[in-house]
């Protein structure tokens, strides 16, 4: 399957929401990104946590990868990117 996820706009994220999304790669195996991306406003931060492979939500979820990025619209941009790779790898 080719990679497919949706990101709100930038101004999703200055009002202050966290966004969540999963793609799977395959529907026999369970090969699937799950990602969560919070504003930190606070520090001018945006937040992105990655679990694979666990269909599980995040507060369940057990092994994560973290990347903190500049509170900028050119970030999502960059996640974008991460998780197209990540996706590929899978």
């Amino acid at each position: 399957m080719e990679f497919q996820l949706d990101l709100p706009g930038f101004n999703y994220f200055v009002e202050g929401n966290v966004w969540t999304g999963s793609c799977t790669k395959s529907r026999k195996e369970p090969l699937m990104l799950r990602v969560r991306i919070a504003p930190d406003r606070e520090n001018e931060k945006l937040l992105v946590w990655l679990w694979k492979n666990e269909d599980v939500c995040f507060e369940r979820a057990k092994d994560f990868t973290t990347r903190e990025l500049p509170f900028l619209e050119a970030s999502l941009d960059a996640i974008k990117s991460w998780l197209s790779e990540e996706y590929r790898e899978l």
